[in-house]
């Protein structure tokens, strides 16, 4: 009885290719022609890259890509296991550093610098980084690229703290440069970047290239920004890279302004979001992307909970607009859904692309009316890159 069920369940695939024939042969049946073609990314100032961590399956992790006006999907690829990002000055190539095992979750380990073509999405290069990278769920600043697109740059724990360097133009592994107790990646020209250290200090490094070997030289601060065992600064912070600023944001609400455009990094006064009325009803800072930066207005966005001391990770149910000019927050947006993260596209009148905790993705315009949502995208997104926003 079983060897005839076995028969009979084989007679459909057997007769698959004479069906198929057979219906190329009926009466008014269109020919079709299979077509292949490879779609291309328009420039626009608008589009967000979200990097997808996908906490469920962390080796699965991925990047969609979204028009943020309407929250349409137009492109996406996958990465290797905890990834970075990053792009070049000049937009055309996408930077993603990935970590594989040979035999998927076990074997030998290799840590990639891949470029791809950011309007096909079609890889130009892979370079390995030997010394590995250090792996952790995905920070922007943990990989940036020189304002002149010359190198990248990504941070490294294993165990000591280094910057792996890689040549992008060359597309070639260069080296080491030591940063002992420091961490995270500002680049402020070609041959300079920037640490934020375990002590509440900067260290700005300046390095040089010559063939393979790098010399580097580097500055601490005299005395520590923050205090990191009282109020410590978040790692996402509000970058403009036009005039080389950093907004760094604390857990309890300060913000410390930093100038990148000298040799050495240069701290400025600290300030509070705070009045005494938001201190009373204790609202902080939180979630994972909190801060953004607009260049053209020269606005900070700021996403804010009410809790108390070290909530620091709640998603926030506000996002405040502080003009850093005038060291005052401007308004407060009440926000549709408990949030994570946040980015801005960089026109005077600007949209504001956010993450949800329920892993929907909402645009607000800058007033804060809800102008576009994609829901429930992916496992767990998390950061944003604004293509716009280098």
């Amino acid at each position: 009885m079983v060897k005839r069920i076995a028969v009979l369940c084989a007679i459909p695939f057997l007769m698959q290719p004479a069906l198929a024939q057979d219906q190329q042969q009926l009466p008014g049946a269109v020919p079709v022609t299979e077509a292949r073609g490879v779609a291309t990314l328009k420039a626009n100032p608008r589009r967000i890259w979200v990097v997808d961590t996908a906490f469920p399956a962390a080796e699965a992790a991925k990047v969609w890509i979204l028009d943020g006006a309407s929250g349409k999907i137009e492109g996406m690829f996958n990465m290797g296991y905890w990834p970075n990002m990053g792009f070049s000055p000049d937009k055309s190539e996408v930077y993603s550093l990935d970590s594989f095992w040979e035999k998927h979750t076990r074997g030998a380990r290799h840590d990639y610098l891949t470029t791809r073509d950011a309007a096909t999405l079609e890889i130009k290069s892979e370079v390995e980084l030997p010394k590995g990278r250090f792996l952790v769920v995905t920070k922007k600043q943990n990989y940036d690229v020189t304002p002149d697109g010359g190198y990248g740059l990504s941070f490294n724990l294993a165990p000591a703290t280094t910057v792996s360097v890689v040549d992008l133009k060359a597309k070639a592994y260069k080296g080491e440069i030591q940063i002992p107790g420091c961490g995270l990646i500002f680049a402020s020209a070609p041959d300079r970047f920037t640490n934020v250290c375990s002590d509440g200090t900067l260290q700005t490094v300046t390095f040089k290239v010559e063939g393979d070997t790098i010399t580097s030289t580097a500055e601490r601060t005299q005395a520590p920004m923050f205090d990191a065992e009282k109020d410590p600064v978040f790692e996402h912070a509000g970058i403009d890279r036009r005039n080389r600023k950093v907004y760094f944001v604390s857990y309890g609400g300060t913000v410390y302004p930093v100038d990148l455009s000298g040799s050495v990094a240069r701290p400025e006064p600290s300030w509070s979001l705070l009045d005494d009325a938001a201190r009373r009803e204790e609202w902080r800072p939180g979630g994972w992307q909190l801060a953004s930066f607009n260049q053209a207005t020269g606005r900070l966005y700021v996403l804010m909970h009410q809790g108390p001391e070290w909530t620091h990770k709640d998603a926030a149910t506000e996002l405040w607009v502080v003009d850093v000019a005038g060291r005052k927050v401007e308004s407060r947006i009440k926000l549709a859904e408990k949030t994570i993260s946040v980015a801005v596209s960089q026109e005077s009148d600007p949209l504001i692309f956010t993450v949800a905790e329920t892993t929907d993705v909402i645009t607000y315009d800058a007033q804060g009316r809800e102008v576009a949502k994609q829901e429930k995208l992916g496992f767990s997104p998390q950061v944003i890159y604004v293509d716009g926003e280098y």
